[in-house]
């Protein structure tokens, strides 16, 4: 066994371990959980095996069904992990174009008058755009890591031992 490769043990009593309450066709929420959740701490260049050892009779039917749940969840999660960046990096350009104009604003109040609603409008301006530097440097980082581990969990090998 290679140092690369992290291993997630999964037992399964019966098929309900392993299906959604309202849907057949979807994966448990607690077994999603559960395997997302045993990657934590993993470096990501590491692959991922799942062994799934079944305390009961399981078809190949039921085994090709399993497969495609797992992967068909953590592709959805994908999806909606790079829906959330693609509002993030949005936002964050508005923020960022907001706050240049807040300071442009701010410079020519204070040409004209000395009022304090100037300085308020500089602070404001480089608060909105720190927020939106924030946003490039530390969300999308962290998202693009959960994508990534995702991915992995999509490509994963699926091993079954009865």
């Amino acid at each position: 066994m290679d140092n690369k490769t992290v291993n997630i043990d999964i037992i399964l009593n019966s098929m309900n371990d392993v299906i959604e309450k309202f849907n057949d066709n979807k994966l448990s929420n607690k077994l999603s959980e559960y395997i997302y959740n045993e990657c934590f701490g993993t470096p990501l260049k590491h692959s991922i095996n799942l062994n799934i050892i079944c305390n009961f009779k399981i078809s190949k039917q039921e085994k090709e069904k399993i497969t495609n749940m797992i992967r068909h969840n953590y592709g959805i999660h994908i999806r909606e992990h790079l829906i959330y960046l693609k509002y993030d990096k949005i936002r964050a350009s508005y923020l960022f174009f907001i706050g240049v104009m807040l300071i442009s604003i701010s410079r020519i109040i204070n040409n004209i008058n000395d009022f304090i609603l100037g300085e308020i409008l500089l602070i404001v301006g480089w608060v909105t755009i720190w927020e939106s530097t924030y946003n490039f440097i530390f969300h999308d980082g962290k998202r693009r890591i959960e994508i990534k581990r995702l991915r992995k969990l999509t490509k994963c090998k699926i091993n079954f031992k009865e």
